[in-house]
């Protein structure tokens, strides 16, 4: 058996990596993650959040939670009615739903956390 050429038309070239591609598209990404609790935001950009549970001034990374501007809404999120940073934000549609719901279920939980941590004073 002969080895196969380079120019074979049966040799694809090789397939682009999840790694690969997320690199590339992270050169156009304006996505900034979010240190703290924000004060403002930079005009042209809206802020957003995951859907973990978390307290009205909670910074980031307590509990897992993470925050980010972009220069737009992400899909999926809508206007979210948390009360976290005092600021317009957005979150992902299921989270928003499950807190307008039973928005006492969810500061319960809030407050248990806060007591477990250690976070009221």
């Amino acid at each position: 058996m002969s080895p196969v050429k380079a120019a074979d038309p049966r040799i694809l070239p090789p397939r682009r990596t999840v790694d690969q591609a997320a690199m590339s598209s992270s050169k156009r990404s304006t996505k900034k993650y979010v240190e703290g609790v924000p004060k403002s935001i930079v005009r042209g950009m809206v802020l957003a959040h995951n859907h973990v549970v978390h307290g009205p001034d909670w910074p980031c990374g307590v509990n897992g939670f993470r925050a980010w501007t972009d220069a737009k809404r992400p899909a999926g999120f809508v206007l979210c009615p948390c009360r976290w940073s005092g600021l317009r934000h957005y979150a992902a549609r299921r989270f928003v739903e499950a807190y307008r719901e039973n928005p006492e279920r969810y500061w319960r939980s809030v407050r248990a956390l806060e007591r477990e941590w250690g976070l009221l004073s």
